[in-house]
């Protein structure tokens, strides 16, 4: 059970984390990119409607459908025209890099109360079936 005293350490030192999170130069950047998509109506339509259609496609194969390569093609010109909007672009790649920070905490965390020690660079690729961390590939 943990002790008051234990949880005051634990909660201290999860708020340094956080802080240092906010601390890094990059963090503003990325917020700040996040933000500028979600002020962009069209930026965020263009994005609603591929990530849909990329849904629908992935669905039909899913199902064992063959997808015709004109709506293979298409998507990937719907894909790459979205690409080129820089504020589409600067949002994904954000969004790739706080996800990125969450997924090494969370796997540190993690195999910390797995192992019962700081885990090594080792132990976190080894429950990684790529080596990536986090594709869900297994």
């Amino acid at each position: 059970m943990v002790t008051t005293v234990e949880k005051d350490v634990v909660l201290d030192h999860t708020i340094n984390l956080c802080q240092a999170i906010l601390d890094q130069p990059e963090f503003f950047g990325h917020t700040q990119k996040i933000e500028t998509f979600l002020a962009d109506d069209g930026a965020k339509k263009v994005y609603i409607e591929v990530t849909e259609r990329g849904q629908e496609l992935h669905q039909m194969q899913h199902q064992g459908a063959e997808i015709p390569e004109s709506d293979a093609r298409a998507f990937g010109e719907m894909r790459d025209g979205m690409m080129a909007n820089a504020v589409i672009s600067d949002f994904m790649g954000a969004q790739e890099a706080l996800n990125g920070i969450h997924q090494k905490i969370s796997s540190y965390v993690a195999k910390t109360l797995e192992l019962g020690r700081i885990p090594t660079e080792e132990d976190l690729k080894a429950g990684d079936c790529c080596g990536g961390g986090g594709c869900g590939c297994a």
